[in-house]
């Protein structure tokens, strides 16, 4: 994977943080003169061209389609919206492919698609929260290009770190529900008894999420591995400029 930094294009503008701002307070323009108030320019008023300027920009956003599908899981998990969500991601991973921190997040981003897909209404809770997060995180890399790459990396080293302590807590729950199982008293029934099946084991239990983050993971090392070679040739030059 070739690295491209600085490919992200005009179109990646940073939005506006508020688009429904205050109407403005100049006074209403006298009827002979309605171009010419303090608060009209070429007789569109200051804060109806913010809002077009917003609206522009939120329509121009390559995130605009990944957006309304997030939103759409907070009211309902449905094999529709799941399957909308990772075709997207894939998408916009074809499309970011040659740009290292974007393309990562939208690998992240999938992982966690993924287990929601696999579990639906039974993934943990936090899934959701973690989903969003991530989302938050790849809108402010793809809607930022003025943000450097130190703070760039260091988001999605946040967005990493919650990835896996979910994946612990996705683990221990299970391995609580494991030893509630086998705690459990055995009530006495008149029918043949049958013989009892052992508990699963948790790391059997794990397989099928550690599989959905297993390229993510890779992606991880690979990316840590070149950052480090490129550090190391840094020092390298510098030692010799020295002498």
């Amino acid at each position: 994977m070739s690295e491209d930094k600085g490919k992200l294009t005009s179109e990646l503008n940073n939005r506006l943080d508020n688009l429904f701002s205050e109407e403005d307070d100049s006074p209403a323009p006298e009827p002979d003169a309605p171009n010419k108030s303090p608060g009209k320019e070429g007789g569109t008023t200051v804060s109806e061209s913010r809002v077009q300027t917003a609206q522009t920009s939120t329509y121009d956003s390559p995130l605009m389609e990944l957006d309304a599908i997030v939103l759409s899981l907070d009211w309902e998990i449905t094999d529709e919206n799941l399957e909308k969500l990772l075709i997207e991601i894939e998408n916009l991973k074809n499309r970011y492919k040659d740009s290292r921190l974007p393309y990562m997040f939208l690998q992240l981003h999938g992982s966690v698609g993924k287990y929601i897909a696999s579990k639906k209404v039974d993934a943990h809770p936090d899934s959701i929260k973690l989903l969003h997060s991530v989302h938050a995180g790849l809108e402010k890399v793809l809607l930022h290009p003025d943000m450097s790459e130190n703070e760039k990396k260091k988001i999605l080293s946040r967005e990493v770190k919650k990835f896996k302590g979910l994946k612990h807590q996705i683990m221990l729950s299970k391995s609580v529900a494991v030893d509630e199982l086998v705690a459990a008293p055995v009530k006495k029934t008149l029918a043949p008894a049958t013989p009892a099946q052992p508990p699963v084991p948790t790391d059997r239990l794990a397989g099928k999420f550690d599989k959905i983050e297993q390229a993510f993971i890779d992606e991880i090392k690979y990316f840590i591995k070149e950052e480090f070679q490129e550090l190391k040739n840094e020092i390298r030059s510098w030692k010799q400029e020295q002498k």
